[in-house]
């Protein structure tokens, strides 16, 4: 995943913002579970999987004050025992090894980081195998989140002139992963949800890294359809309108999330103000790159 869901802080209630960084935290000790090095592979999109996970089953998560390595002089809030939050983790596991693997096909990906990203890729290989082993329910969503990426490497490897065709190929990547294991009206809204906010991460990374990807001579879905940085550039209010239109449809799907539990109100932050943030800071950094210091940025 890319970092960019994640919500408006200063909107955000006191509360609000405890449970979100508890979830986080929470999230992190399952990662540390699953496998060693999982942790460092922590975005605020897993955060945001658990949320909507959480709203549609109307689990509300309960907390712990605990240490961690990182903040070891205070305790801090942190949510357990949920299975919203065991559910991110595994799907985080299938991800990375998804997105390791990526890395080890891509010929731009120097020498280097490829000896770092086999064995680790190997490790969480064999961490996965052995949870398949534990829970049926895992090699299932594996299976699932496996044809997806790589119906979606298929559409890269061909050099897709479509933006909306490859974003959507992504989008069922992240329907299949949130939706897995719901029933009825959650399964069908979390499946919406989530194949319109993995078309909205797709987009926001080709828009993000354009510059970038053609110094490297990457695939990079606008730049297949313009021709070049130039010219999508030059119609940088159409891919504005775009993205807008999909954040648009997020934000009416988070509002039909039940209004019980503590996670609703912050799942709609982070599906209309804070991924408007993101684009707007995306938009921002294409029209003025020198003032611009990150794209990704969110006050």
């Amino acid at each position: 995943m890319f970092g960019y869901v994640k919500p408006r802080i200063p909107e955000l209630k006191v509360r609000e913002y405890e449970t979100y960084r508890s979830v986080y935290c929470g999230i992190c000790r399952e990662l540390k579970k699953r496998a060693l090095f999982l942790p460092l592979a922590l975005s605020y999109d897993f955060v945001y999987l658990a949320l909507v996970r959480a709203a549609l089953t109307g689990e509300v998560f309960r907390t712990k004050m605990r240490r961690c390595p990182v903040h070891p002089l205070k305790k801090r809030k942190t949510a357990e025992g949920s299975d919203s939050i065991k559910f991110t983790s595994a799907a985080a596991l299938i991800l990375v090894i998804g997105k390791l693997e990526d890395g080890l096909r891509d010929s731009d990906v120097s020498f280097f980081k490829k000896m770092i990203f086999a064995p680790l890729a190997s490790y969480l290989r064999r961490r996965l195998a052995r949870a398949k082993k534990k829970d049926p329910y895992i090699s299932e969503l594996s299976e699932k989140v496996s044809a997806s990426l790589e119906a979606y490497r298929e559409l890269e490897k061909s050099g897709c002139t479509d933006p909306d065709v490859i974003s959507a190929s992504f989008g069922e990547a992240m329907a299949a992963v949130m939706s897995h294991g719901l029933e009825g009206s959650a399964y069908h809204l979390a499946r919406s949800l989530g194949d319109t906010v993995g078309r909205i991460v797709c987009l926001f990374d080709a828009a993000d890294d354009m510059s970038s990807d053609a110094a490297k001579g990457c695939y990079n879905p606008f730049i297949a359809k313009y021709g070049s940085v130039e010219a999508a550039v030059s119609d940088l209010g159409q891919i504005d309108l775009t993205i807008s239109l999909y954040i648009e449809k997020a934000d009416a799907l988070a509002s039909l999330l039940p209004e019980s539990g503590n996670c609703t109100a912050l799942v709609r932050n982070i599906s209309s103000i804070g991924l408007s943030s993101v684009l707007k800071g995306i938009i921002l950094k294409i029209k003025e790159p020198s003032a611009h210091k990150k794209g990704r940025s969110n006050d």
